[in-house]
Formats: structure tokens, C-alpha cells, sequence
């Protein structure tokens, strides 16, 4: 489930298209790594990107409520060359050295 899950995040953090979820797993089984079927279409992926999503939102609010006092918020845009808009997020806060991070969100 490990294999299926790490792929999962990379075709989300690579921003490639969701039908690639299949073909990536017969890629691994091909490459010797054991990996049951279940689980292995694009729907499942779907709901397992949507799992580790929530995971890491809930881990950074979580986060910041028990050690940020104080944060700023910083947003960013820009549109590529199919015309998407895309939007990325960051808040600022003291690490628990005090210096400054930078958190994606």
C-alpha cells in the first residue's frame, strides 16, 4: 500500500494527469516491485491523494495552533502557457529555534 500511496503523491506533486495512477503501478510491478491490484485505478488514487491532502493540511494547522504566535500569509499567481491559473500559498512563522519558516499551504 506504501508503493500505491508514494505513487499517488508524486503524480499529485508532479501535477501529472490522474489516468497516469494505473500505468505508473504496472511500471513498478514491472520493474519487480510486488503490488497487489486492489486499489489500483484512477478512483482509489483519487481518494488517496484526497487522504494524504488532509493529512498534511491537518499536521500544519495543528502545527501552527501549538507553536506559531504569530504568522503572515503569503500568496503568489500565475497563469502558464495552457492559460491555468495557478495560486500557491505560504504562511511564515518562528521555528521552535526562532528563526523564520516558511510553510507551504
Amino acid at each position: 500500500m506504501s508503493v500505491k500511496m508514494n505513487t499517488a503523491y508524486f503524480i499529485a506533486k508532479e501535477e501529472l494527469p490522474l489516468t497516469k495512477f494505473p500505468g505508473l503501478l504496472q511500471l513498478q510491478q514491472k520493474n519487480g516491485i510486488q503490488i497487489t491490484n486492489t486499489y489500483s485505478n484512477d478512483i482509489k488514487y483519487a481518494e488517496m491523494v484526497a487522504t494524504v491532502s488532509t493529512m498534511i493540511k491537518e499536521g500544519l494547522a495543528e502545527n501552527l495552533r501549538k507553536e506559531a504566535r504569530y504568522i503572515s500569509i503569503m500568496t503568489d499567481g500565475a497563469t502558464d502557457a495552457s492559460s491555468t491559473e495557478n495560486e500557491t500559498a505560504y504562511v511564515r512563522c518562528l521555528g521552535t529555534d526562532g528563526r523564520p519558516v516558511n510553510r507551504l499551504v
